[in-house]
């Protein structure tokens, strides 16, 4: 199971303006490498993206395993 279906939610509220598109937060866009202007809607896309990184590698182990391929 992974976040993403969280994430995508969480990412139609803010489009459909249920919450706030706020500046992000400093921490953010130090650790995403963000630029100055953004907003949470920004943040959240980095994390959807990261989230999706790691859904593809824990699959993509769980292949190699169920295969035998992986030692």
């Amino acid at each position: 199971m992974t976040s993403l279906p969280a994430v995508q939610q969480y990412l139609e509220k803010i489009d459909a303006g249920k919450v706030e598109n706020v500046l992000a937060p400093e921490i953010a866009k130090k650790y995403w490498n963000l630029p100055d202007d953004a907003r949470l809607r920004d943040v959240v896309i980095v994390i959807r993206e990261d989230e999706a990184g790691h859904r593809d590698k824990n699959h993509d182990f769980a292949n190699k395993i169920a295969t035998g391929a992986h030692p």
